[in-house]
C-alpha cells in the first residue's frame, strides 16, 4: 500500500490461516467448524477479493488512528502471493513492525503491517511524543477546551464587611449578644473576594427586599492584595 502525504510505501502480510477463514466466513461456512488449509496452490480471483476488502478495512481503520497526528491516505496498490514481488526496502533496512490476530470464533489468523524507516521519516519527530499534541509554545487544540471549561466552573464570591485585629483573649470571651465595631460606614465601599483575593470593590445596598451589593470598579482593574 502507499501513503500518499509521506510519498512512501508500507507492506502487509497476512497468514493463510487468515485467508482461508476470512474466505469461509464472507462465503457463509459453518461456525466452529476448522479451516482447511490447501497449500501448494495459488488463490482465486474471488479470494484475492475477498482478501483485498479486509485490506482496505484495515488500512482505513489505520489511516484514522494516525489522522490525529498527522495526515494520512493509505491505499491498497496491488496484492502480491509471491514475496519476491512484494519487496518495498532492503534486507539491511531498519522497519517497524505491529503483527495483529483476528480471531473469529473457533477461527482467524495473523497479519502484520511493515512501515520502512525511510516511510516513517517524514513523521518520526511526530510519532515520538510522548502524548499527542506535544510542543513547545501554546497548545492550539488544549487551550480553548480549558478555557471553555474554566469559564464553566462555579466559584464563591464573598463580600467582606470589615476586618478587625483583636487579641486572642478577647476573642475567648466572646459572647451572645456582644457588638463588634468594624469602624466602616453604611456608604463606605466593600472588598468584593473570591478564594482570599480582593477583586474589586463594591457598595451594599437593597434590591427586590434581598441585601445586594453593586460593583463601583472593574474586576479587571480592580486592586489586587
Amino acid at each position: 500500500f502507499r501513503i500518499e502525504e509521506w510519498e512512501n510505501y508500507g507492506l502487509v502480510t497476512v497468514d493463510s490461516g487468515l485467508i482461508y477463514s476470512v474466505v469461509d466466513a464472507l462465503l457463509g461456512g459453518r461456525r466452529g467448524g476448522a479451516t482447511v488449509l490447501i497449500d501448494g496452490r495459488g488463490f482465486t480471483t474471488i479470494e484475492s477479493d475477498l482478501v483485498a476488502r479486509m485490506l482496505r478495512t484495515v488500512l482505513s481503520d489505520m489511516s484514522a488512528a494516525l489522522a490525529p497526528i498527522t495526515p494520512n491516505t493509505m491505499k491498497l496498490e496491488r496484492i502480491e502471493t509471491s514475496p519476491r514481488f512484494a519487496t518495498i526496502a532492503g534486507s539491511t533496512n531498519i522497519c517497524a513492525v505491529a503483527t495483529f490476530r483476528v480471531d473469529m470464533e473457533d477461527r482467524g489468523g495473523r497479519f502484520s503491517i511493515l512501515l520502512p524507516y525511510a516511510t516513517i521519516e517524514p513523521v518520526k519527530h511526530l510519532l515520538g511524543q510522548r502524548f499527542m499534541g506535544e510542543k513547545l509554545g501554546r497548545d492550539g487544540i488544549w487551550e480553548p477546551h480549558m478555557t471553555a471549561e474554566i469559564r464553566k466552573t462555579n466559584v464563591s464570591v464573598d463580600v467582606v464587611l470589615g476586618e478587625r485585629l483583636l487579641p486572642l483573649e478577647t476573642v475567648r470571651d466572646f459572647a451572645v449578644g456582644q457588638t463588634i465595631p468594624l469602624h466602616r460606614g453604611p456608604d463606605d465601599p466593600l472588598d468584593l473576594q473570591c478564594g482570599g483575593v480582593t477583586l474589586g470593590r463594591a457598595q451594599i445596598g437593597q434590591r427586590s427586599n434581598n441585601i445586594a451589593v453593586r460593583m463601583m470598579t472593574d474586576i479587571a482593574r480592580g486592586p489586587r492584595l
